[in-house]
């Protein structure tokens, strides 16, 4: 069902990833090098804390609301659509900082960017050995073999 009143307080839980302590849900936070992180959930830390705006129908941005500038979670400019690559926080009035919610029939909700390149929300991506432990994005052509673990939730604060 789409949002269509704004701006809500949410946490963005992931459908997959839990913690190894309690196997709660982990959620995106905000680490001090302003990258997004999986990380154990936390109401009271702004670093989990998003603000989540309804740019048009079906389309929505997501604000720290731990830092102002550059405040939202999106695609960097540099992510070609056929690249893996961690997401950033930059302008909310950027075409890749809007994103929409695609049902998928499993928990959880996709999280597509609407700028064009088709990518989806996901946690880090470690097919052959370490990787940093981010919030990435999937290519539009991979979304189909990663759907069980790209699944997203909203804890309303």
């Amino acid at each position: 069902m789409p949002i269509v009143q704004s701006p809500f307080i949410v946490q963005i839980k992931s459908s997959f990833l839990r913690s190894p302590v309690n196997q709660s849900p982990l959620v995106i936070g905000i680490r001090a090098d302003l990258a997004a992180e999986p990380e154990p959930d936390n109401d009271a830390n702004f670093g989990q804390q998003w603000e989540l705006s309804v740019v048009s129908a079906g389309t929505y941005t997501f604000k720290s609301r731990l830092i102002s500038q550059p405040g939202c979670l999106k695609v960097a400019d540099t992510t070609s659509p056929s690249s893996f690559a961690s997401t950033v926080l930059g302008s909310c009035s950027s075409p890749r900082a809007k994103w929409s919610l695609q049902f998928r029939g499993g928990p959880g909700d996709l999280l597509v960017n609407t700028s064009g390149t088709g990518h989806a929300l996901s946690p880090s991506q470690c097919l052959l050995g370490a990787c940093e432990h981010r919030v990435t994005v999937v290519p539009e052509a991979f979304i189909s073999n990663y759907t069980a673990m790209i699944g997203w939730s909203f804890d309303y604060l």
